[in-house]
């Protein structure tokens, strides 16, 4: 990386996605939580807290065009594997993960619970040393 950035992990930085689907959660609900959240993915917990998968849109577009209902699939019937990370990870790390993997999000994880999910948007704010008020 060749600008010299004040954050360097990705807990130093804010995330702007919260967002969590539980595991059991119809997944017409979890695609209307989406849609309403204007967002396209989000990971998925267990009761313990949890990151157990993701789930986004083209997932859940899948699963309609293989004829699937969604209405009685669980979130957990149409999720991925999730990619996630420790808190502590550089910012650079993450970057190159969502690049192999294309990664629009990347949940992030402590002690085995998730914590919050970061998005290239939060990395390139992070590396641009912009606070939050850039969104406004």
């Amino acid at each position: 990386m060749t600008m010299q950035a004040r954050y360097q992990t990705i807990s130093e930085i804010k995330s702007t996605n919260s967002m969590q689907i539980g595991a059991d959660v119809d997944a017409v609900d979890a695609a209307d939580a989406l849609l309403k959240a204007h967002k396209t993915g989000a990971p998925v917990v267990n009761d313990q807290g949890a990151c157990v998968g993701f789930i986004n849109e083209t997932m859940l577009l899948d699963a309609i065009l293989d004829g699937k209902s969604l209405i009685g699939l669980s979130a957990r019937d149409v999720m991925g594997r999730p990619h996630t990370v420790n808190e502590n990870v550089t910012i650079e790390a993450a970057i190159r993960l969502m690049d192999e993997r294309h990664l629009q999000q990347l949940p992030v994880v402590r002690d085995g619970k998730l914590v919050t999910t970061v998005t290239r948007h939060d990395l390139l704010r992070a590396l641009l040393d912009l606070g939050l008020g850039v969104e406004q």
